[in-house]
């Protein structure tokens, strides 16, 4: 009997092994499949800010305040994270083998993105401000401009590493993936019998979930980390429709380290990231940003055609009703006698941010 865990790489691994061998596949939390937070690629936010115990993911703050998820189902965290494929570098392994594999997951699970006008132009300016050579689409980690795979295809499904046990012997392989499990194995031989815990390992970090930081570092109490999450787990999707312009540091030198707290599989290990620790880290970042900066100075790059393809609402709705054009000073509606509204962001002609004003106006 060969176990492994339930992760993005444990379902190729378990459905390759089953060919052969007799195979029981081990994970906590439920299926994708029947979870419109992850199938659809709408509601991927919902996903990651969701704290209640049947969650695909598990949020968690590093020791040094980064707030973070992990995925608790089946498929781990290619479903939750934002879908970008690309292969890795082959160097030092089997070559034919890793493309063949490669190969393997792609026909099933990866699929070309369909990108929007502004991100033609991104891609011009990349090569105008001397990102080449152009590579085309190709799932190829590679030196210049390219467009990679996704795990989304053309109708905004996601498609995770758990669709790739369909590949399986179903003959030879037990998939158990529940909420909760604890159980112990009684094993016997002739040397004896002995008594082993089947624990499951979790792969915890993954390079597409983005870090929910916009809290300052100072402020990052777990009152106001509890209360950033209960914030954005009502976003809408319309959010997630904006333009992201993102920037990933390669091979980094800063080293982390992570520890079992205990050994509950419910709770979260203890993390540390240490990201730019290291100087050259941080430059690399700082050298990124500068170039996301050129990058949109291009004379490709079309601002006004970004700002029309990924606007979108922070919900500080106001000015629905005008003073001096639909109430007077003392809120009254014009033309009538007896009827007057209660002070709300509708009477404000313009604010940053409505609701202080509102608060301001009550208190």
């Amino acid at each position: 009997m060969n176990s492994d865990t339930h992760s993005s790489k444990g379902c190729p691994l378990a459905a390759t092994l089953s060919q052969n061998f007799s195979v029981l596949l081990l994970g906590r939390g439920g299926v994708p499949f029947s979870n419109a937070n992850v199938s659809s690629l709408r509601n991927f936010h919902i996903a990651l800010v969701d704290t209640s115990p049947s969650s695909a993911s598990q949020p968690f703050v590093s020791t040094d305040v980064v707030i973070n998820a992990r995925a608790r189902i089946l498929g781990g965290g290619t479903c939750i994270n934002a879908g970008f494929y690309t292969r890795a570098n082959s160097e030092g392994w089997d070559e034919r083998l890793v493309n063949d594999s490669y190969s393997w997951v792609e026909k099933q699970i990866v699929h070309r993105p369909k990108l929007a006008q502004w991100q033609g132009a991104f891609i011009d300016s990349l090569l105008d401000v001397g990102v080449s050579p152009f590579n085309g689409f190709t799932y190829d980690h590679i030196y210049g401009t390219k467009v990679g795979g996704t795990l989304v295809d053309h109708f905004g499904r996601l498609h995770s590493a758990a669709e790739l046990l369909v590949s399986e012997n179903p003959k030879m392989i037990t998939v158990l993936a529940l909420p909760r499990w604890e159980f112990t194995f009684e094993s016997s031989s002739g040397f004896g019998q002995s008594q082993d815990s089947i624990h499951c390992h979790h792969g915890i970090m993954s390079a597409e979930i983005g870090q929910l930081s916009t809290i300052p570092p100072k402020q990052r109490t777990p009152e106001a980390i509890q209360a950033f999450i209960k914030r954005k787990r009502d976003l809408p999707h319309e959010a997630f429709k904006g333009g992201f312009i993102l920037e990933k540091i390669a091979r980094p030198i800063s080293i982390g380290h992570l520890n079992l707290v205990n050994t509950n599989i419910d709770d979260n290990p203890s993390v540390t990231f240490n990201y730019f620790r290291h100087p050259r880290d941080l430059q690399r970042c700082i050298d990124g940003i500068r170039m996301a900066a050129k990058v949109i100075q291009s004379k490709y790059f079309r601002l006004h055609k970004f700002c029309k393809d990924t606007v979108i609402t922070i919900w500080h709705y106001h000015g629905g009703c005008h003073v001096r054009k639909v109430v007077n000073s003392n809120f009254k509606v014009l033309g009538t006698n007896r009827l007057r509204i209660v002070v709300n962001g509708s009477t404000f002609s313009e604010s940053v941010n409505p609701l202080e004003l509102i608060l301001r106006a009550l208190s």
